[in-house]
């Protein structure tokens, strides 16, 4: 891969291999007109993120729908009748946040929980806050999501995003 400067969405990001292998190399996101929007899907209620070894992952409305929808699955028909619904019915959870990314490596998809541990601790003793990679698994279609390493990180919009998209 070259070390050049691409665009995503409003942000400018150094990639390449080479030069995610130089902790001091700048690796920095740039906001181009302010912070976006991510989104994280659950069947969990909380108030507070706790992150575990793997990060906390945020990608677009739709990702999170379809991992809401993926979690809520494969809950037992018990543990789902104990869901609150929303207004449409829906008991999935979809929290809307800004995330703070300031030094983010690009990885492939790791697509495990251990693979991105191990992904996460590497990238966290390489200098870097947080990794973005191509999710073509999670939603109708692909995007980056965005992993952050504390819940610093996180700013939440809302902790209960309706069903139907963001407003």
């Amino acid at each position: 891969r070259s070390e050049a400067a691409s665009t995503m969405d409003g942000v400018v990001m150094r990639v390449g291999e080479a030069a995610a292998a130089q902790p001091g190399a700048a690796w920095s996101i740039v906001p181009a007109s302010g912070p976006r929007i991510h989104f994280h899907g659950t069947v969990a209620r909380f108030d507070r993120f706790c992150v575990p070894p793997w990060g906390v992952h945020f990608g677009t409305f739709d990702q999170a729908a379809h991992v809401a929808t993926q979690r809520l699955a494969r809950l037992a028909p018990r543990a789902f009748a104990r869901l609150e619904e929303d207004v449409r019915g829906w008991r999935g959870r979809i929290v809307s946040a800004r995330l703070s990314l300031r030094r983010v490596v690009r990885l492939e998809d790791h697509r495990t929980r251990d693979a991105w541990a191990q992904a996460v601790t590497s990238a966290r003793e390489a200098g870097f806050d947080s990794i973005v990679y191509l999710n073509a698994f999670e939603g109708r279609c692909a995007a980056d999501s965005f992993i952050v390493f504390s819940r610093e990180q996180i700013d939440v919009v809302d902790w209960s995003a309706a069903a139907g998209g963001p407003a």
